[in-house]
């Protein structure tokens, strides 16, 4: 039997859980179809867990500088798996209070993949979202009076540049890191991208930055990409604009590779112990 609701919303992130608690505040009906876990990218792969790391770097980069403030220290190290520890501590933490916020708010939540059914002799009525389990189960029916979409997003990935997990990765995978590399290359100059070299510049890693626009943060004003590009290079990140990445070019070894030219105009660069790409200028 199908489940009747005032309001349905498809995603449990910030925008789907929100909009869920004012709709039970206001007396609504109201269920969250979610395929992974509450919270949705802010909370498990975006904002919250690169903070956390974010400022065990910036600890880091401070406690290099002690004795700038007369504090003199033995030598510090990075115990990386520490960091993921006290960053996976605070999510779930704050993973348990959206969970007792949905309890609270009496909003039923439903795990799988929700998807919007037509007129058809699978549905009850147009509208009617099935909601589609992982283990196998049955689907169950929702019929609500209204929707919400808000299924949040995923990181973007280039044609020919294929995720591996290992050595070409996504900021998916950074997060979940147990060691650091001792060189990376970013591919786009954007927050997200300027967020990680940030970081990973503050724990000692060699960081590359490649735009294919003009300058970083080209959605951002021009002073701000100018201000944020002084910063990077104080870092020591090297910031390569008007460039694009070359995904055929790219090479899988066990060890580091010397730099060479490839054929045209640009270089290689060498990311991580074991993979090499090669970029362009896009200027003629």
């Amino acid at each position: 039997m199908a489940n009747e609701y005032d309001l349905v919303i498809l995603g449990g992130g910030t925008g789907g859980y929100v909009a869920a608690i004012r709709a039970s505040q206001l007396g609504l009906k109201t269920a969250i179809v979610e395929a992974s876990k509450l919270g949705g990218t802010c909370l498990h792969k975006g904002c919250i867990p690169s903070k956390a790391i974010l400022r065990s770097a910036e600890v880091f980069a401070t406690l290099q500088k002690s004795e700038e403030f007369g504090i003199i220290s033995k030598e510090i190290t990075v115990d990386f798996q520490k960091v993921q520890a006290r960053k996976r501590a605070i999510v779930d933490q704050l993973h348990k209070g959206v969970q007792y916020l949905m309890k609270q708010g009496k909003i039923d939540v439903y795990e799988g993949f929700g998807r919007i059914l037509g007129p058809s002799i699978f549905s009850p009525t147009a509208g009617t979202i099935s909601v589609e389990k992982a283990n196998g189960e049955e689907n169950e029916m929702l019929i609500p009076k209204n929707v919400i979409i808000a299924t949040g997003s995923s990181p973007r990935t280039l044609p020919g540049l294929e995720i591996d997990g290992q050595q070409v990765i996504t900021s998916d995978e950074a997060l979940e890191m147990q060691e650091l590399p001792s060189s990376v290359v970013i591919v786009g100059g954007g927050v997200i991208g300027i967020e990680w070299a940030s970081l990973l510049s503050d724990f000692g890693v060699n960081v590359t930055i490649i735009e294919y626009a003009d300058r970083i943060l080209p959605l951002e004003d021009e002073e701000i990409s100018k201000e944020m590009t002084r910063i990077l290079k104080k870092k020591k990140v090297k910031v390569i604009t008007g460039a694009k990445v070359l995904p055929d070019t790219l090479v899988r070894e066990t060890s580091v590779l010397p730099s060479s030219k490839p054929q045209g105009e640009g270089r290689r660069i060498c990311s991580g112990k074991n993979s090499c790409i090669c970029w362009q200028s896009t200027k003629y």
